[in-house]
């Protein structure tokens, strides 16, 4: 669902243009949606489903990892296991 590729290409715009940016996701047939917002400075939060559910910062370790744990955590929301929250923590705790 989320790749590097695409937390990267994300981030290359938010540093060229100085700004944050945030792209939404939303299936037509879904009322969840997913949020990505990178900074300039490369911190990245993610929302779904009105959640915030990641905070990282984007360095050399952002990588196949966390968008894989990312990708289980909305696994969990989308089927109304509220046990990711233990299960798989954000790097930078912001809960």
């Amino acid at each position: 669902m989320i790749t590097v590729g695409l937390i990267t290409e994300i981030h290359f715009i938010a540093r060229a243009l100085n700004q944050p940016m945030r792209i939404t996701l939303q299936p037509f047939s879904d009322e969840k949606y997913l949020s990505i917002r990178v900074s300039p400075d490369g911190l990245l939060n993610i929302w779904y489903a009105d959640t915030h559910i990641w905070y990282e910062k984007i360095d050399d370790f952002f990588g196949v990892e966390s968008c894989d744990t990312i990708s289980r955590i909305i696994s969990c929301i989308s089927s109304n296991d509220e046990s990711w929250f233990i299960k798989y923590p954000s790097p930078m705790k912001i809960f």
